[in-house]
């Protein structure tokens, strides 16, 4: 935090998305200091070491005052001080906010000078019964005022887009071709991009088969094995404490103990039967996570879907007499198994470095269909996970 005064105050930051960091900075010097609340009006500006930088200015939005005040209020007519975050510094700046209705705004600032908008706008129109939609450039023609003094910038202007990605390509050719040093800063939480992980952990599972014949149902617990896999997450611009993650996992279960049955044929204390299984599946979780920003170690929850093929599964039924007419075990896996459906939910810690790989530790519960109709299975997990790229 840099205050007004223009001292600098170390610690923690509380950032959350983009619409409050633009309105809000919260701030403590410790873990075990109280919260301070700042608003735009008491600070030149704040950071986010390695990931973002905002800096104070005052800006012209239709929701600068409030859903309720705004209304009627044409945009770009209310000025509103806002911390507006920084994407390339350099003798031109480029600046960003999203407001309070999700709309992205960006801005360029020639050293010394006020933030200009670069504004990109919907027109509607009507003609001849039909509605028509064009989006206005207005931000190519802004820039190419401002960047008049590099020729060599000006022909990729023709064809730029209203896309943060672009818009600091375009600034940073200019800033380079000024001849002057810039600084360039990182802008990952608007980037979407993709980071590939190792899974490796232990899981149980508990099956159940439920049916009137043979006096089912039937119960087992598996033995404790292990689960390897891989894990794409999603990072996207919508939010720094949401992502979207797909796994693979290949996992076995093995049930030794399942409950015994009877059937028409007597059975004598003598006698004694055995119930096994084993499956394995290849396993496909899609989740949803989400990342409280707080402390080195960040908790997270999650929930999603899987979708599971099984590559094996085999069943004994062993007993000292003759074999019962037909085992009940026979009648649940006659025929290939069905493919298996989920639901997912979970909690765990993740390491915060955010230019750099982390890793995890999970606590996952899953409650799937089985290999059939009258299967269940539910499967618990303890799953550490490392990024293998950055």
């Amino acid at each position: 935090m840099v205050t007004l005064g223009g001292d600098t105050l170390r610690g923690e930051v509380d950032a959350r998305g983009a619409v409050r960091n633009a309105r809000l900075g919260r701030f403590r010097p410790t873990a075990a200091a109280p919260i301070t609340d700042y608003q735009p009006r008491q600070l030149q500006g704040y950071a986010i070491t390695g990931e973002q930088l905002y800096q104070s200015a005052t800006v012209l939005l239709a929701d600068s005052v409030g859903p309720g005040a705004a209304l009627g209020a044409a945009p770009d007519t209310l000025q509103r001080p806002s911390f507006v975050e920084v994407l390339v510094r350099g003798p031109l700046s480029l600046l960003y906010l999203r407001d309070e209705q999700r709309i992205d705004h960006y801005y360029a600032q020639p050293r010394a000078q006020p933030l200009c908008e670069l504004r990109q706008r919907v027109v509607k129109s009507q003609s001849e019964g039909r509605r028509y939609e064009r989006e206005t450039n207005e931000f190519r023609y802004t820039l190419a005022k401002l960047m008049a003094s590099c020729p060599s910038v000006q022909p990729r202007l023709t064809a730029l887009r209203y896309q943060s990605r672009e818009l600091i390509q375009v600034v940073q050719a200019y800033n380079a071709c000024t001849g002057e040093s810039l600084t360039v800063l990182p802008a990952k939480a608007r980037k979407n991009y993709l980071q590939l992980g190792l899974i490796a952990g232990a899981q149980t599972s508990q099956l159940k088969i439920e049916g009137s014949i043979f006096r089912l149902p039937l119960k087992g617990t598996s033995a404790v094995r292990p689960v390897i896999g891989l894990g794409l997450t999603l990072h996207t611009g919508l939010s720094r404490n949401i992502t979207f993650r797909l796994e693979t996992l290949y996992e076995q279960q093995y049930y030794d103990r399942l409950a015994p049955y009877t059937n028409q044929i007597a059975v004598t204390p003598a006698l004694s039967s055995e119930k096994r299984a084993t499956l394995s599946t290849l396993r496909a979780p899609l989740l949803v996570r989400y990342i409280y920003p707080r402390g080195r170690f960040q908790p997270m929850i999650y929930a999603g879907y899987s979708y599971g093929l099984y590559l094996r599964a085999d069943v004994e039924d062993r007993v000292k007499v003759a074999r019962p007419p037909l085992s009940p075990l026979e009648v649940v896996y006659k025929g290939s198994p069905e493919p298996e459906q989920a639901l997912i939910g979970g909690l765990g810690l993740t390491t915060a470095r955010p230019d750099g790989r982390n890793a995890s530790v999970e606590l996952r519960y899953e409650y799937s269909n089985g290999f059939n109709r009258i299967s269940t299975i539910n499967r618990f997990y303890l799953l550490l996970s490392y990024d293998l790229t950055k």
